[in-house]
């Protein structure tokens, strides 16, 4: 009987289903906080000294919501630290009507050591969340509030907007990312997103918004930016050929910028044929 029920247990335990366990991800590695960074410049293009304002930047790490007021900081004395200007810092800009903001993640503050008035606050650079993503990031490990699991470790990703005040004077700065969108990594990718700008400068034109093209037209010139590098990667026979269509592209925009600004419709949409004629010359 005995002998009976150990060769029945073997034969479930041969039949039992094996059950892998994964582990939980190990933590990403480097800081788990780091250095917002923001730069503004005032309308004269000088930038606002850190004693002349008052900034605060809105966060969101996918549902996750933080708001973050940041100090003044003012430029390091002596040493080899330079000032390379608005807008080279190494961060994201947005511009307004009047003014630049610049936000950038130092992830080791040490090494970037401020070479301009600015504005900073540390931030979390990593967050907690379950696998299946029950609730919302926490800033904190423990358990998933929803589903109960074990919630793991991930490298931040966020969105952000920035609120400069300076006496009566208010800019609201949107649509920084962390970390930055690099851009298209195929030609066939930036072609597509020039179309689509083609698409939404049309729109414009119909409606008469003629003020709101150079906004669009700027990101045309941004990916005919990034044709120029990815043309490395084609045959070399292509090569020139593609460099040359994306400089076309930058100079047509720089036209159409200029017909805009001029409002003069008839100009911009001859642009807008002869840049949709350049995209279509580009390989696949």
């Amino acid at each position: 009987m005995t002998r009976a029920l150990v060769l029945l247990s073997s034969a479930l335990l041969a039949l039992a289903p094996i059950t892998i366990v994964r582990a939980a991800d190990d933590p990403p590695k480097g800081p788990t906080e780091g250095v917002l960074r923001i730069y503004v410049t005032d309308t004269k293009g000088e930038p606002v000294a850190g004693g002349k304002a008052s900034v605060t930047a809105y966060l969101d790490y996918g549902g996750l919501k933080k708001t973050v007021t940041l100090d003044p900081v003012e430029p390091k004395k002596g040493g080899d630290v330079k000032d390379p200007g608005a807008g080279k810092h190494g961060g994201q800009v947005v511009k307004t009507d009047d003014d630049s903001v610049e936000l950038l993640v130092v992830k080791d503050a040490a090494s970037r050591p401020v070479a301009a008035p600015a504005f900073e606050a540390r931030i979390p650079l990593v967050v907690y969340q379950d696998s299946m993503k029950d609730a919302p990031p926490s800033e904190t490990p423990g358990s998933c509030p929803k589903c109960g699991m074990a919630m793991e470790a991930h490298s931040a990703t966020f969105s952000a907007v920035v609120t400069v005040k300076s006496g009566e004077h208010t800019v609201t700065a949107k649509g920084f990312h962390y970390p930055a969108d690099q851009g298209p990594k195929s030609i066939a990718d930036a072609a597509k997103m020039i179309t689509g700008n083609l698409d939404r400068i049309d729109a414009l034109i119909t409606s008469g918004k003629l003020a709101g093209i150079r906004k669009v037209a700027k990101k045309v010139t941004g990916a005919s930016k990034t044709i120029v590098n990815l043309a490395a990667a084609r045959p070399a026979g292509e090569q020139a050929t593609v460099k040359k269509a994306a400089e076309d592209i930058a100079d047509t925009c720089a036209a159409l910028t200029k017909s805009a600004k001029a409002n003069n419709a008839d100009d911009c949409k001859k642009a807008v044929a002869r840049l949709r004629a350049l995209v279509a010359s580009l390989p696949k």
